[in-house]
């Protein structure tokens, strides 16, 4: 079945911020790691910069929902693209100072970038019918591939410019994320459609619309998904994957620095991983809608494992440990994809406007409190007792889906 003309024309303008928007990301996971790591002479705060980011998309995921549920996407989208450019503009100017407090307040804004990103999954499925509602969704975490591969290497450029400005490197790498969250910001303001994407979902004539209040959307959200298994299953399998995935790549590279590697070697390194988890999304989508989301989501967490028992067994072999990446990024994008679709079509489509903002809150409030603690784990004890430690939260996913099945 073709999608209608809006639907195409939506799937296009979130594409296009998606590149941009993503190429500004990728500079959380290496270069904010690396100046925390400089600045704080820390390994065990290390984590700090990627536990902001994450922080601050958990922090800007359930306002965004909300204000997409109030106004349009095109709103919601425009404010977390651009919050996120002023946090990249921020640390471009204080990245050559000493205090670290500008630091964490630019990554924790550049988290609304995260959850602007999250929050496009979704608004590809707004207008998709049922049985495209996965495609939609996968080709939209797919086409960020483009951008989350460029990201993390825009250490390289940056390193040219700052050697010929004579600037500091990591002011010139936030500098161009700047830039490309700028761009983010305005190919969502002006390319995406002005009114609500869930407009057909209205108030009865004469009625006003009713608007609880910030703590009953918040209470609403769980009671949706602790009363629906369907829901529950999802969330579980979300949480355990995408906590598991921050809190390995979040230590990659302060482990790879200690072991020699070279800042555009370690951005290498993550670009694979990235690729691994966006790259073959469509693949992940045509696979969840053949064979069912469950089976696709248990594939994911096994991928999961047998990542973390690679980074166990040989953490200092670095041929391994791109390859340990690379499977822990297709695993997540096993996991995310087929999850998200499964908690998607768990809820009406009002529900789940709200209720997608209260994922990737969940989602990001999981993943920060694992960042921070992976500098932690790491300083007291090694990489590979960080991954077998994070193993262990991928247990409750899979035994929900294992219950799930009866």
């Amino acid at each position: 079945m073709t999608a209608p003309a809006s639907q195409r024309r939506t799937l296009l303008a979130l594409a296009l911020t998606q590149v941009f928007g993503t190429i500004g990301l990728g500079v959380a996971p290496t270069i904010g790691i690396l100046l925390a790591s400089k600045m704080t002479h820390s390994q065990a705060l290390a984590g700090v910069a990627r536990t902001a980011s994450t922080f601050g998309a958990a922090l800007f995921g359930i306002p965004l929902a909300n204000l997409a549920a109030r106004t349009s996407r095109r709103c919601a989208l425009s404010v977390g693209w651009l919050v996120a450019s002023l946090g990249a503009a921020l640390l471009a100017f204080s990245a050559g100072g000493a205090y670290l407090t500008p630091v964490i307040l630019g990554m924790l804004m550049i988290g609304a970038g995260s959850a602007a990103s999250y929050q496009a999954r979704f608004a590809a499925t707004d207008q998709a019918s049922e049985s495209q509602r996965t495609s939609a969704l996968s080709f939209i975490v797919w086409v960020g591939t483009i951008g989350s591969v460029l990201g993390p290497n825009i250490g390289t450029p940056a390193r040219l410019l700052s050697e010929r400005w004579g600037t500091n490197l990591y002011g010139t790498a936030f500098g161009l994320a700047a830039l490309a969250l700028c761009l983010a910001t305005a190919m969502a303001y002006l390319f995406l459609p002005a009114p609500s994407l869930t407009s057909n979902v209205t108030d009865p004539p004469g009625v006003s619309p009713h608007r609880p209040s910030f703590g009953a959307r918040c209470a609403a959200v769980y009671r949706h998904i602790v009363g629906n298994a369907q829901a529950r299953c999802a969330v579980l399998a979300l949480l355990g994957a995408h906590t598991v995935m921050v809190s390995v790549m979040t230590m990659t590279p302060v482990h790879m620095n200690h072991q020699g590697a070279s800042i555009e070697v370690i951005g290498l390194t993550i670009s694979l991983h990235v690729l691994g988890m966006f790259g073959l999304s469509p693949l992940m989508g045509i696979a969840a809608d053949r064979f069912g989301q469950r089976p696709v989501i248990m594939a994911g967490l096994m991928t999961l494992v047998l990542s973390l028992a690679l980074a166990i067994v040989a953490p200092e072999n670095q041929p391994v440990m791109v390859l340990s990446l690379t499977l822990l990024g297709l695993g997540w994008s096993a996991v995310f994809v087929a999850g998200s679709a499964l908690f998607a079509a768990s809820l009406p489509q009002k529900q789940r406007v709200e209720a997608s903002g209260g994922l990737d809150a969940l989602m990001n409030l999981g993943a920060a409190m694992a960042a921070l603690a992976s500098g932690l784990v790491l300083a007291a004890a090694s990489f590979p007792v960080l991954a077998g430690l994070a193993g262990l939260l991928l247990a409750p996913g899979a035994i929900g889906l294992w219950a799930s099945r009866r």
